[in-house]
């Protein structure tokens, strides 16, 4: 044999064994939210809803920490109330965060489970096991996995074993919104009773029913199905908003008619008090050189009433509801 040969066959002994993805059969298939196509060296955020599939009949519970895979025991910590100043569900049911590092470690739930009691090898083992980290929004330094649900204990079946997983770069651009996803397909311990709904309004109940329908038949759009729902949300938001700037703009109208009208009423009342002055000015008859200066006087006034009306009419003539009441007040109209 050559030493090629030797070489050959010594490499294949120390290649590790390549790691297969397992087909499971479901008992009703998942929804697909959203696929993510990424190179490898990224977290996959490709994201199924597992909230329908129901409990295999076959299915029994671990009854001892001996017998719980991975998943089964971090899902039983966190069913524990006395762990929850550590470790917590986040208020959708999908997903999980650690609150409290160092307490976590102080409480030896840790060595009570795992058999060690460090933060970091425990965060490895997430890793391994098919847990994503959540790096922005709200639910920063979370972690979830699409089969890892909150009342759906039967669904860890489907989880990945453990493997020694590389370390991926994050993709926070296509992390999943998973407030988004629970309010389209709500977890069973989260879907609203009969009574809930009945005092629902009947728009928002129609759209509600609408969008479940359009999940359950799976026709919503691959990967663009959560955007969409948030641009129906800044929809509805914008068209709100329009409807407010709407009556504002009815108000704003009202107010200017309003003033124009009394501004109108106020120069209309000058207008007939002046005149009224102008009749009731008296006659001087005091001559001045030999001339009467009396109906000069008289002529002055009159011209300057005319004078005063017309730049009151020209400045009615510059707005148009002021201009209507003025001729109605006069009979023209």
């Amino acid at each position: 044999m050559s030493s090629t040969t030797k070489n050959d066959a010594a490499a294949k002994k120390q290649r590790k064994p390549r790691f297969k993805k397992v087909e499971h059969d479901y008992p009703v298939e998942p929804r697909v939210i959203q696929v993510v196509k990424k190179p490898k060296t990224y977290v996959d955020h490709s994201y199924r809803d597992f909230s329908q599939v129901p409990p295999d009949m076959k299915y029994q519970p671990p009854t001892s920490i001996e017998q719980m895979s991975f998943s089964e025991k971090v899902y039983d910590i966190l069913c524990d109330d006395s762990y929850s100043q550590c470790i917590q569900w986040l208020p959708h049911g999908r997903g999980f965060k650690i609150t409290i590092p160092k307490r976590l470690e102080q409480s030896r739930v840790l060595q009570k489970y795992f058999a060690h009691n460090r933060f970091s090898s425990f965060l490895r083992q997430l890793n391994n096991h098919g847990f994503k980290h959540v790096t922005r929004g709200v639910d920063r330094n979370s972690y979830y996995h699409e089969c890892f649900l909150r009342g759906m204990k039967h669904l860890l079946k489907y989880m990945p074993a453990g493997r020694d997983a590389r370390r991926l770069m994050p993709d926070p651009d296509n992390e999943p919104d998973l407030y988004a996803i629970s309010r389209v397909c709500p977890l069973p311990e989260q879907q609203a009773p009969v009574g809930d709904q009945a005092s629902m309004p009947a728009a928002g109940l129609a759209q509600q029913l609408q969008m479940q329908n359009l999940v359950s038949q799976d026709r919503l759009p691959l990967g663009i199905s959560l955007q969409g729902l948030q641009t129906n949300d800044s929809l509805q938001q914008a068209a709100s908003l329009q409807q407010q700037a709407s009556a504002l703009e009815h108000q704003a109208a009202a107010l200017q008619r309003a003033a124009s009208l009394q501004k109108a009423a106020s120069l209309q009342t000058q207008m007939a008090a002046m005149g009224n002055d102008s009749m009731r000015a008296p006659m001087l008859n005091t001559s001045n050189n030999g001339f009467q200066v009396g109906g000069f006087n008289s002529n002055m006034n009159q011209q300057n009433l005319g004078n005063q009306q017309v730049s009151n009419q020209a400045q009615l003539s510059e707005d148009p509801a002021m201009l209507a009441l003025l001729l109605r007040s006069r009979g023209m109209m």
